[in-house]
């Protein structure tokens, strides 16, 4: 969901829930700019590249979304994360 009133902006805020036992895309995606993300409730397992960062309610990360990424839930909550993205892409 897009929480940052419109896309003609710089940057963008998305809302995200994911439940347990899935991914937010099918895939790794990439995509010009920069992200960052707190995770608010649940566990994110956050794919970029060879890595995997576990992220837990509280954790932030920040990356450069060019480089191959995906998040998915293999917690037993549902995630709820919060991020900025630049450029708006949503």
């Amino acid at each position: 969901e897009l929480v940052s009133p419109d896309t003609h902006r710089q940057l963008e805020l998305v809302w995200f829930e994911l439940d347990p036992g899935h991914e937010l895309s099918e895939g790794m995606m990439a995509h010009p700019g920069e992200e960052q993300a707190i995770v608010l409730a649940g566990t994110m397992h956050l794919l970029i590249g060879d890595e995997t960062y576990i992220l837990e309610a509280g954790d932030s990360i920040t990356f450069d979304c060019s480089v191959p990424h995906r998040v998915e839930n293999h917690g037993s909550a549902r995630l709820v994360q919060l991020s900025a993205i630049t450029p708006p892409r949503y």
